[in-house]
């Protein structure tokens, strides 16, 4: 069965919905003292692990969902139709797995910054600089160069499965090396977590806009995004003024 639009649109509008109730779910529970990953100490990480877990995919989800929606359309279409949605929870289940291994060395990261005592500014910056300084290096546009990668993947049968979960697998790795550094610096900060989560979100949602290209020393991020904005604003200005003249829209 040949992969239509209609499934397409129904993945980006499932996505977007599960973001949106994951940030609402999110800054709910946030009210409660302790109840966020980013209030979670190195005490509350060792005794309650499964709430943190919990707390964990949560944050993932609303920082990470928006960019698979083109992965989870792919495999999608790759194999058949009854398959569908065994490919997909396969695929999400590889995904959030690899995640949270390293979700748990971030968190553990995190728990001993705050154990310590020490100001939040200091470490936060150091992370800050430090997610600065490889979003511009060459290895960080390798990591989304991989993150475009779409393999061949098997139709039916056992192989059918293993390509769906070793490609969740390795699509994880390829993002924590693109974004690890970025989500640390959410958790890190302990005043404006839901500022740095929203605005870390938009950058890696931004960046995977962007087309492959050659490892470089670049900043990357916000230019194809900045430039389909751009195209959005001269479009609406260009109909407002065909219409303040009262001619035809043209469009070029």
């Amino acid at each position: 069965m040949l992969y239509d639009d209609r499934d397409r649109i129904a993945v980006r509008k499932v996505v977007l919905a599960v973001t949106a109730l994951a940030w609402v779910v999110s800054i709910w529970t946030s009210r409660a003292p302790g109840s966020h990953v980013h209030d979670s100490g190195s005490n509350a990480f060792l005794v309650a692990p499964g709430g943190v877990a919990v707390n964990w995919l949560l944050m993932l989800a609303t920082m990470m969902a928006p960019v698979l929606i083109q992965p989870i359309q792919f495999i999608r279409g790759q194999g058949l139709a009854r398959r569908r949605t065994r490919a997909t929870l396969l695929f999400l289940s590889a995904y959030s797995a690899i995640w949270t291994i390293a979700g748990a060395a971030l968190l553990a990261l995190a728990a001993t910054v705050h154990s310590a005592g020490h100001t939040p500014v200091i470490p936060a910056a150091a992370v800050l600089a430090f997610a600065t300084f490889w979003q511009c290096s060459p290895a960080k546009q390798v990591c989304l160069n991989q993150c475009h990668v779409r393999p061949a993947l098997a139709a039916f049968g056992r192989r059918a499965d293993t390509d769906v979960v070793t490609f969740g697998a390795r699509h994880a790795a390829w993002c924590i090396g693109s974004c690890g550094g970025w989500m640390l610096v959410p958790l890190i900060l302990s005043g404006g977590h839901f500022a740095a989560m929203m605005a870390t979100a938009v950058l890696i949602f931004c960046e995977r806009l962007d087309k492959p290209a050659p490892p470089a020393w670049q900043w990357r991020g916000l230019g194809t995004a900045w430039r389909l904005v751009a195209g959005q604003v001269r479009m609406q200005q260009r109909a407002a003024r065909y219409r303040d003249q009262g001619g035809p829209l043209r469009v070029r």
